[in-house]
This record gives structure tokens, C-alpha cells and sequence, in this order.
């Protein structure tokens, strides 16, 4: 009796060693939806790349579902894959697997059960057209319902990950696993932007979307909210994606880069003109009055009367003779001459503007034309600008200190200057509303979610939390798609 031995599988070194937050997946399990929920029917997707079959081992068997599902299947083709081999050690016990999985302690119970309906369970899948290919092999799986120290995939599957493996990302996955629908879009987003490039942009009609990730019974209304929903979590968390959704269906792109800050080139140094020799002063005249007799002030006399015993102006403002402002009692002033702390929250802005700002604003055309640059400006200690590739917005967000004041702002304009005629103040709380300004209402509706996804941040900024622009550039979060709602 011969014994027949699977053909050794090298491991790629640039997949062996990659990053520990990459976890390496087979691309059938990104292009199409997994089970959702538990069932005893046998569970089938397909598209126009791949096809995804998962079947109970007897009838009446549960099948696989759920995170757990998709948290074994990655470990396991991640560590295959790594390691070149089909065999993969689970460990002694769950807990074991649980721990190498870098789970806590609580998820061995559940993944225990996924496990063990895993094994029982026969999961096909094919890409492009190719053969149906068992995932595990079939002499690996356990007897007498004993946990296995180790499982072996199918050689022939293990040849097809090696050609067809996507990066996707362990620590978005931990991030996403209570919604195995977000991990399902996060595993879609990953692996279409792997076929699309650099600079390409990948479009998914809901058709084709539901087909492959819909869930049974569901509508087409149904689930495009259940998919936007998914697609809310992995923008949050994925920063480097960016995501537009609307009726024709899904864009996924890569983040674009922020552009650099251009570098002004230094002015030459002024050449000092030399100094010219001092002029001396003209001798002052002679004077006919002694030199003790004190100069008379006939033009400006000084009142020397306490100032409660000198007479009051008790004519109307109007008939008054104009003073200068700087003279004027403090209740004549108007409201452009008070300190600042004393104007209403809204006109605040006003006044904390960059000085080059305010020039531009008064003495040159507008350019809204003119490209942003740069991320987070630091205008001053009570202020920051943040740009529209940062937050993801059209607008660009101006955050300040609040000193003590109890109704957050926010300030949102078109261009990059803090042009107070085209201002609009958003109050946070307790719901976000419009103070000043006109953003009509799909602006309003975006620049909100920025500010709900942003609370955190706007909070701790406004409180004084905040000490620097590198950390507002490190937290801040990019606003959801132009339909998310």
C-alpha cells in the first residue's frame, strides 16, 4: 500500500514576510458575501468572477456564520500561506486558537462552536472560471467530535491562494467583527482596489452587489441600507479609501495623498544702506520770559477739578462735538470697537483671522478656484483650518477654543480664508443646527455627519484638550460619502 504525499508548496517571501497587520485571504471569500446568520440549507454565491458553495457535512447540521466564520478562514489561509505549508496548527484547546488569533479569552467559547461547524461543513469555491476547489481537505477533518491539534486545506486550494491572495487588514478586521457585514465590504473594498491599480476607480452597480452579498429574503431597499451601513464602518475605519455611493451604485478609490506645502523661496537680504552722519539740532531760540516762569497751555487748558465736581454735556448725543474713539466712554463705543470677548460667539471668528486674511479679503478678488494646500493650519493658539482632502468635505472646517463657554461652534466656509461675509456657524448642541450662514441642506447633511464623526475631536479642541495641529491631523476622521445619511 503506497501513501500517497502532497507536493510541497514554497512560501512567497514577500507574502511570508509581510507586515504582521496584513492577514492574507483568498479572493473568493472578498468578492462574495458568507453566511450571515446560522442555517441548515446549503449557502451559494455567485458573480461574474467567482462562485462561493457551503454546505452541511449531514442534514441537519448547522453551517458556519457570522465574524467567527470569517476570522478562521483568514487565519487559516494567512498561515498556510505564510508558511507555505496546508497544514495549520490550531493549538491544544480554543483558548489556545483564540490567543494565537490574538483574541481575548471571552471569544474561545464562540469560535469553538464555529469552529467545529466549520469542519463538518464542505466549502467550495472557484474564481475566474476556474475548477471547484474544497477549501479543506477531507482526511484533516476530525472524528469523534475531539478538537484538532492542526487542519490541512486542500493542496489544489492552497495553489489557488497563492495566486489569488488579497491583503486585507488585520487590525480593521478585529475592528469591524461585530458586523460580519462590514467585514464583508471591508474584504470587497481591499480586493477590488488590488485589481483597479493606484489611481483607478473601481464602480459596483447594487445589482451586481446584491448578488453577491445579499442575504436571503432581503429587497433591493433592504439591502442597499444594510450595505451603506457596512460601507459607513469600514470609511471609518479604513483611512486610506475613499468611498461614493448613489443610485447607480459603489466607487471605491484609494485615498489621495495631501499635497505638500509649497516651499517659499526666501527673499533676497536687504542691502543696508549706510548710515547718514547725524544733523545736529538748531539752537533754540531765545526766550523773553524768565527761565523759572512756567509755559502757559493757553491752547489745550487742563482742568484741575475733580472730575465728579466738573459740569456734564447735558446736550443730545447728536449735538455733541464728535471725539475721538479711543476718548469715548466705553458704553458709546460701537460694537466693531469692543474687545473681542465681549462680541457675540458668532463675530468671534472675525477677529481671529490670519492678518494676510484679512488683507486679501478687503484689498483683492476672490479665488475660490485656487487649490487647497497643506492639512491642519495652526492660525493661532485659539484657532485651527482644516482642509477639504483632510476631512473629505468641500468646505473647509474652522475649529477654536471655546474659553469657558457653553454652546460648541463649529465654522465651515467655501475657500481656504476665513471670509466672515460667507461664514456658516454650526452649534453642536444639543442637536447640530445652523447659527449664521446658508449651507443648503445636502451640505448641511454632510458637514453634519463630519461633525458627528468628529465629536471627540471638536470637543476636546473647544475644551482646550488639544495642544498642537499634528495631533488634530493624527484624530481627525474623514466625512462619510455624499449619501450617507
Amino acid at each position: 500500500m503506497t501513501t500517497r504525499n502532497d507536493p510541497p508548496v514554497a512560501a512567497e517571501t514577500d507574502r511570508a514576510s509581510a507586515p504582521e497587520n496584513v492577514l492574507w485571504q483568498h479572493a473568493a471569500f472578498c468578492r462574495l458575501g458568507l453566511p450571515v446568520a446560522p442555517g441548515q440549507e446549503a449557502w451559494r454565491r455567485e458573480g461574474s468572477d467567482a462562485a462561493l458553495r457551503i454546505s452541511p457535512g449531514t442534514a441537519g447540521e448547522t453551517l458556519p456564520d457570522g465574524p467567527g466564520l470569517r476570522l478562521l478562514l483568514s487565519f487559516l489561509c494567512d498561515s498556510a500561506l505564510r508558511a507555505g505549508s496546508p497544514t495549520v496548527a490550531l493549538g491544544a484547546d480554543a483558548a489556545a486558537l483564540a490567543a494565537r488569533m490574538g483574541l481575548s479569552e471571552g471569544a474561545a467559547a464562540p469560535l469553538a462552536e464555529q469552529a467545529e461547524r466549520m469542519l463538518t461543513a464542505r466549502i467550495v469555491v472557484s474564481v475566474d472560471d476556474g475548477p471547484e476547489l474544497s477549501v479543506l481537505d477531507a482526511r484533516s477533518r476530525p472524528r469523534g467530535g475531539t478538537w484538532p491539534a492542526s487542519v490541512k486545506l486542500n493542496a489544489r486550494f492552497l495553489a489557488s491562494l497563492g495566486e489569488n491572495a488579497v491583503a486585507l487588514d488585520r487590525g480593521i478586521l478585529r475592528a469591524l467583527s461585530a458586523s460580519a457585514e462590514a467585514m464583508d465590504a471591508h474584504a470587497w473594498t481591499r480586493e477590488v482596489l488590488a485589481r483597479t491599480g493606484e489611481d483607478g476607480t473601481f464602480t459596483a452597480p447594487w445589482a451586481d452587489l446584491m448578488a453577491r452579498f445579499g442575504a436571503p429574503g432581503v429587497d433591493a431597499a433592504g439591502f442597499r441600507e444594510a450595505f451603506e451601513s457596512a460601507l459607513r464602518l469600514v470609511f471609518e475605519a479604513d483611512l486610506s479609501i475613499e468611498l461614493a455611493v448613489d443610485d447607480d451604485g459603489v466607487s471605491v478609490r484609494r485615498a489621495r495623498p495631501a499635497a505638500p506645502e509649497p516651499v517659499a523661496a526666501e527673499p533676497p537680504a536687504p542691502v543696508e544702506a549706510p548710515e547718514p552722519p547725524p544733523v545736529p539740532a538748531p539752537p533754540r531760540p531765545q526766550e523773553d520770559r524768565p527761565r523759572d516762569e512756567p509755559r502757559a497751555r493757553e491752547e489745550h487748558p487742563r482742568d484741575e477739578r475733580p472730575r465728579e465736581d466738573r459740569p456734564r454735556d447735558e446736550r443730545p448725543r447728536e449735538a455733541r462735538e464728535e471725539r475721538p474713539r479711543e476718548d469715548r466712554p466705553r458704553e458709546e463705543r460701537s460694537r466693531e470697537d469692543r474687545p473681542r470677548d465681549e462680541r457675540p460667539r458668532e463675530e468671534r471668528y472675525r477677529d481671529d483671522r490670519p492678518r494676510d486674511d484679512r488683507v486679501r479679503d478687503e484689498r483683492r478678488p476672490r479665488r475660490d478656484d485656487q487649490p487647497d494646500q497643506g492639512a491642519v493650519d495652526q492660525i493661532n493658539d485659539d484657532m485651527i483650518r482644516l482642509r477639504s482632502h483632510l476631512t473629505g468635505l468641500p468646505q473647509v472646517v474652522w475649529l477654536r477654543r471655546g474659553h469657558g463657554d457653553e454652546n460648541i461652534l463649529v465654522g465651515v466656509t467655501p475657500g481656504a480664508r476665513l471670509d466672515t461675509d460667507r461664514l456658516t456657524i454650526l452649534m453642536v448642541e444639543p442637536i447640530i443646527m445652523q447659527v449664521s450662514g446658508g449651507l443648503g441642506q445636502s451640505d448641511f447633511e454632510r458637514v453634519s455627519a463630519w461633525v458627528m464623526a468628529n465629536r471627540d475631536l471638536i470637543d476636546d479642541f473647544w475644551e482646550g484638550g488639544i495642544a498642537s495641529a499634528e495631533e488634530v491631523n493624527r484624530r481627525v476622521r474623514k466625512a462619510p460619502g455624499p449619501s450617507f445619511r
